[in-house]
């Protein structure tokens, strides 16, 4: 029986990196709300339960396929960086994670389109930034990036080039971590089909990449 996977994001990065999935993908804007982070609420567990809340009132089209919503944060020091809203908001964030190492945390959920089943996780990646100036940071607020940015920055941004080393997952920093989609689709007895890794977004940055089907051509 064939199954699909709809991919609840409007985020023109996550739409890039499932283009390495074989399977048949649909993608749909997220009709769920974004919660905010609870006091105290570890970085892992708010960017899971955000994911989960993105599969909000999803249509459940066909009898056997699966929706996935993920939620990107950046954490400084335990503190949670969402997406910045106004220039003041990036402009802070930016200047704090300036020359810091700092987690980017992807959660991710997934949902059985016939059962209801819900199964979630998190991948964490360790980031560190470069010492920009302040010239580049107004430059990049200027050009409108930051602004559907967790922490205000894309790590693959080459004109503004803020990281200078990711240690673990590069994909989770760009915002979809397929190794982590491929151990939840596991959970269900699906295997992920991938493409060849050159045909994978960013898949050369990524250091000691978990995916196990990497290698196949």
């Amino acid at each position: 029986m064939s199954w699909g996977i709809t991919l609840a994001s409007a985020s023109p990065r996550r739409r890039e990196i499932v283009s390495a999935i074989c399977n048949p993908v649909s993608v749909s804007d997220s009709r769920g709300d974004e919660p905010r982070p609870a006091d105290g609420e570890s970085p892992i567990a708010y960017a899971t339960r955000a994911a989960a809340a993105k599969l909000g009132d999803m249509p459940c089209e066909g009898s056997d396929g699966y929706i996935v919503g993920a939620d990107t944060v950046v954490a400084l020091d335990g503190r949670i960086f969402g997406k910045p809203s106004t220039d003041e908001e990036a402009r802070w964030m930016l200047r704090q994670l300036r020359d810091r190492r700092h987690e980017v945390t992807t959660g991710v959920a997934v949902m059985d389109t016939r059962s209801g089943r819900v199964r979630t996780g998190g991948e964490t990646s360790s980031v560190l930034t470069r010492d920009y100036s302040d010239e580049s940071i107004e430059a990049y607020i200027a050009s409108g990036e930051p602004f559907d940015k967790a922490g205000g920055y894309a790590a693959q941004d080459e004109e503004f080039g803020p990281v200078v080393r990711v240690e673990g997952c590069y994909l989770n920093v760009v915002g979809l971590p397929l190794c982590l989609l491929e151990t939840l689709m596991a959970g269900f007895g699906r295997r992920l089909e991938l493409r060849p890794p050159r045909a994978i977004p960013y898949y050369d940055r990524c250091e000691g990449c978990k995916l196990a089907g990497v290698g196949r051509e």
